[in-house]
């Protein structure tokens, strides 16, 4: 009877899973093809590893600034191409990747590889398209929302230079020019810094080759990858932009227990108040779960400093924190940006050893979490308005 019930328990835990093909290229490039059926819209996402290039003060935003630019095609037209066929591209910088995701219909996968064939061609740029795209950047920079005002300000006092904004600055970008921008291409878009997911109805097989065909043939990065980012320290920062206030615990990788367990523990807190948020961007290194509230008056840090009993929070905080992860791969679009986003960090990484790390996690670890919070562990961010 053993085998019989092997055979059951393998087949249903199989069918519990979507199915989904990844393929490691020799160069190292990673392509993960996931077929959604029920999904309307194909969710393409190129994510280019930031393993190559790290922010630094001299090159602060570059990445953001290759992002805005390459974006627009070389003829600076992909976003009319793209809207005449009622298909979307939008891009973003994190810290760990650029992320370009363009949404199309279920017959216009070519449509995406063409544009993402154009993206990745080498590009050049003049010193006035740079100026002008700054001049952009600057206003879009000054929209920031406060919870991204605040996680900026915790970031650069936890991790100092390792955490400065990969957003950049005006004052760090305007001193970009063509040779420098040329320097970062070719370590951005490096094929083992590459990640590909293709996500919704597609077939498994068509899919994966258009992968292939597209990433196969780039070289590997010629560098070594940058250090992982020094170790944190807990502080507080007086005069964050924007207005508000938040707590950040520092944590290490997105598959640790100890990270899990502050996030955990930073929902079960955000559900205690209105108008709370949580951020935390999945890393394969050091980084921070944040919680905070952007009311002048908050009464956040004394909430989580006064607290004595976080047993009381601790399956709402489990079952808020399964909510957040699955929440991401129930859409084509979640799919490719949790998946790519973690491939882009390393080809074995997936979402799935976040979800052990919190089926497994105890009452104690949880309450370590919250702990991790406290003022004499966390970064404080609180605003000067």
């Amino acid at each position: 009877m053993i085998l019989p019930l092997l055979v059951a328990v393998l087949t249903s835990a199989l069918t519990q899973e979507p199915p989904r093909l990844r393929t490691i290229l020799d160069n190292g490039a990673v392509i993960l093809v996931e077929p959604m059926p029920k999904e309307k819209t194909v969710s393409v996402q190129l994510w280019a590893s930031s393993r190559y290039v790290p922010e630094t003060e001299a090159t602060h935003g570059y990445r953001h600034l290759l992002e805005h630019l390459i974006v627009t095609g070389p003829d600076h037209d992909l976003d009319r191409k793209l809207e005449t066929a009622a298909c979307f591209l939008k891009a973003r910088t994190y810290r760990d990747a650029t992320q370009m995701e363009l949404t199309v219909g279920a017959d216009q996968l070519p449509l995406a590889f063409e544009t993402l064939r154009t993206i990745l061609r080498k590009p050049s740029f003049t010193q006035e398209q740079i100026d002008n795209e700054v001049k952009v950047m600057r206003e879009e920079l000054a929209l920031l929302d406060e919870p991204a005002k605040l996680s900026s300000a915790a970031w650069r006092a936890a991790y100092e230079e390792s955490g400065l904004d990969p957003l950049g600055t005006f004052d760090s970008m305007y001193r970009a020019t063509p040779g420098k921008l040329d320097e970062i291409v070719g370590k951005q878009f490096a094929a083992d810094g590459l990640a590909l997911v293709i996500a919704g109805p597609v077939d498994l097989d068509k899919a994966t080759a258009m992968g292939r065909d597209l990433l196969g043939p780039r070289a590997k990065g010629s560098r070594k990858p940058v250090l992982p980012i020094r170790e944190g320290h807990p502080g507080r920062v007086a005069d964050a932009e924007g207005s508000g206030e938040a707590r950040a615990a520092l944590v290490p990788g997105f598959n640790s227990p100890q990270t899990v367990a502050a996030l955990a523990a930073a929902l079960a807190i955000a559900s205690e108040f209105q108008n709370a948020f949580v951020t935390y961007t999945p890393t394969a290194q050091k980084g921070l779960v944040l919680v905070g509230r952007t009311e002048s008056s908050t009464g956040l840090g004394a909430f989580i400093d006064s607290f004595k009993s976080p047993a009381s929070l601790y399956n709402v905080g489990r079952q808020l924190a399964h909510e957040w992860i699955q929440r991401q791969l129930r859409t084509s679009s979640g799919v490719g940006y949790l998946r790519g986003l973690l491939l882009a960090q390393g080809v074995a990484n997936r979402p799935e050893m976040l979800l052990e790390q919190l089926d497994t996690l105890t009452p104690a670890q949880f309450e370590a979490g919250m702990r991790a919070l406290m003022k004499d562990n966390a970064v404080t961010a609180v605003a000067s308005e």
